[in-house]
């Protein structure tokens, strides 16, 4: 089951290469088995040259990180299973990208379907023009029919999967209805209702709204498992506040990103974290968050020395406009990061056949039984994993990341704070998984069994009307600490050096 740099698929194995939302999982556990030897990874870290790690663990991550982009690609061999989601699907007189594969390939993908079209091969012979030398029977022509007088067929409509909705704004029953409906038939409002008695008369953001074909009456048993998993969603989120749960669909991608960061902590509780295992976890958005937050910390120190410096002939007021450029470099990084909202792959075939209104997104059943980026089986529990994250934030209280910083936090506190000192005020923190105090040991070069020291992070808490503060906290260890590292959530109190307020109507880069 090899892997292939997008660029190096041919069009031949488009219907044998797993879509990316799938394939990530699937390659997790090939590398954690050691399914793949190290010629073969050695080849595909040659092939992307420098974007990939000489060791071994970083190298790992990296792989999972080009998979989910899709600059790697993971293609089926001969005799083996078929993809579950492949990147080329059959329309029954053509071939055309998956709708649902959420990579975009841009020109390269549509010109790989151009050419496999222009092959005039169907699903029965594919497999010949990739393996010419398998053995595999070619295909006949097919013999000659006598011509009647054509006959009237009328073909029943493929079955097609149910699949759901996940609920963006608050609303009521009917209002969601007339959200995702342009038309609500009589045969539409009967299978909602038949398929939702989980939801109540108001319906908050993040409830699972389960959808089907009111035409097929052949997928009780995915109807019942999205029935299922919507009650389990449902539990999950009625703990938060509707401003709460307003911000976890708004805000997704920080709080997955954390909930990730702590599953891998847990997972390798018997070393330090450290920045990088963060970075291996986190979005393409969250760590360029990171790596911009933690360049941008580490120049306004080096300007703060050269300021302090009196044979530098900077001047105080020099060092407060670079620093101000700096901050408003490392608040954009943070808008980018928190901006990103709740996204997973669509369902276009029972979209279309149902008429979901345009604007709205529809999710498929196997997208339900996967955990998508974490190694869990259905999309309940990858909820659950995330909304405990935002269960730990609320108006005043801050949870998130640690950053590995070349200076000590003393001095970056110094350095961020000359001048501004009544705008860098106490706030409290709350630590996910240990990943604070462990990054910190590891930077300090200390035992998991150690001293704990202190850290700068990049934090979120929640903010008035659904919006989201993400700032850099100093904060320090200790305070009202866990009891040990593995403890899953520690407190304590940390330095607000900057912060910008993201989300509603306009976005706040203030302090």
């Amino acid at each position: 089951m090899p892997l292939k740099r997008w660029y190096d698929v041919k069009d031949v194995e488009l219907p044998y290469t797993e879509s990316p939302f799938f394939a990530v999982s699937k390659v997790a556990r090939l590398l954690d088995d050691g399914h793949m030897s190290n010629s073969e990874l050695n080849r595909l870290n040659q092939a992307l040259g420098d974007s990939l790690s000489i060791d071994k663990a970083r190298l790992h991550r990296d792989i999972l990180k080009a998979v989910e982009r899709g600059e790697v690609c993971l293609i089926y061999g001969l005799g083996m299973d078929q993809p579950f989601s492949p990147l080329a699907e059959w329309t029954g007189s053509q071939w055309r990208l998956n709708s649902s594969a959420s990579f975009d390939q841009g020109e390269s993908g549509a010109r790989k379907i151009a050419q496999l079209n222009a092959r005039g091969l169907t699903p029965n012979n594919v497999a010949n023009a990739r393996w010419p030398a398998s053995g595999a029977p070619a295909a006949t022509s097919a013999p000659a029919i006598p011509e009647r007088s054509p006959q009237p067929i009328v073909e029943p409509p493929s079955l097609i999967e149910p699949g759901f909705h996940i609920v963006r704004t608050s609303g009521t029953r009917e209002q969601i209805k007339r959200r995702l409906f342009p038309t609500v038939t009589p045969a539409i409002d009967a299978m909602f209702e038949r398929l939702n008695p989980h939801l109540g008369d108001y319906i908050l953001p993040g409830d699972m709204v389960v959808l089907a074909d009111p035409g097929s009456q052949q997928c009780h048993q995915e109807e019942a498992f999205l029935m299922a998993e919507a009650r389990k969603v449902q539990g999950t989120l009625q703990p938060l506040e509707e401003a709460q749960r307003q911000s976890l669909m708004d805000h997704w991608q920080v709080f997955e990103d954390i909930a990730l960061a702590g599953e891998a902590a847990e997972a390798d509780s018997s070393t330090l974290t450290n920045a990088a295992s963060v970075l291996g976890v986190t979005s393409t958005a969250g760590g360029r968050a990171i790596k911009e937050v933690r360049d941008s910390l580490e120049a306004i120190d080096k300007l703060y020395q050269q300021a302090m410096d009196p044979t530098h002939p900077m001047t105080r007021e020099e060092f407060y406009a670079l620093r101000d450029q700096h901050a408003q470099r490392l608040k954009l990084a943070m808008g980018n990061w928190v901006s990103v909202p709740l996204r997973l792959p669509r369902h276009a075939e029972l979209k279309a056949r149902i008429n979901i209104e345009a604007r709205q997104q529809l999710h498929s059943t196997a997208t339900a039984r996967s955990g998508g980026k974490f190694r869990i089986p259905t999309i309940s529990e990858a909820i659950a994993r995330t909304t405990l994250v935002a269960k730990l934030t609320s108006i005043g209280a801050f949870v998130g990341l640690g950053l590995d910083i070349a200076a000590t936090q003393s001095k970056v506190e110094r350095a961020c704070s000359e001048g501004r000192e009544r705008e860098c005020t106490r706030v409290k923190y709350v630590e996910y998984s240990g990943l604070i105090w462990r990054v910190a040991a590891s930077a300090a070069g200390s035992s998991a069994g150690g001293t704990y020291g202190a850290e700068i992070c990049l934090a979120v808490s929640l903010a008035p009307q659904g919006r989201i503060v993400c700032g850099v906290v100093g904060a320090v260890a200790g305070a009202v600490a866990g009891e040990k590292a593995g403890e899953k959530v520690g407190e304590g109190l940390g330095t607000m050096l900057f912060r910008g307020i993201y989300g509603g109507k306009e976005t706040h880069g203030t302090d």
